[in-house]
């Protein structure tokens, strides 16, 4: 299920326009904008069952993406039949004994460079 729901969002955000592979890339947008090389760093959230904060990370996603999710994605979050997608992937990690991985997220930032003042 945890798996089914990370793939119904990033099949929601590629369809929404959003480059899954941005992060990765933003080097070269800080660079472009005249802010330079920036500094960069990686995180992933590794949670044992039944990663409270991953599961609600992943529904509130796939929630705010329910508009383009597709019917299957739709689906998901509506099967419940009173229990929310949450606590059924928190039921499910907890049933398999699950540690979950986060997908991949990029922080990045920079400094803008100090304006050079120029004789007049």
């Amino acid at each position: 299920m945890y798996d089914d729901a990370v793939r119904h969002v990033r099949q929601a955000l590629a369809a929404s326009g959003v480059p899954l592979d941005l992060g990765v890339s933003l080097w070269q947008i800080f660079v472009a904008a005249g802010l330079g090389v920036p500094q960069m760093l990686t995180h992933l959230r590794v949670e044992p069952a039944p990663a409270a904060e991953t599961s609600r990370y992943l529904a509130e996603t796939a929630r705010t993406l329910a508009p383009e999710l597709t019917e299957s994605g739709r689906s998901m979050l509506a099967q419940g039949r009173g229990v929310s997608l949450e606590e059924r992937l928190m039921r499910e990690l907890s049933a398999r004994r699950a540690t979950t991985v986060s997908p991949l997220a990029i922080g990045v930032w920079a400094r803008k460079p100090p304006a050079v003042e120029e004789d007049l």
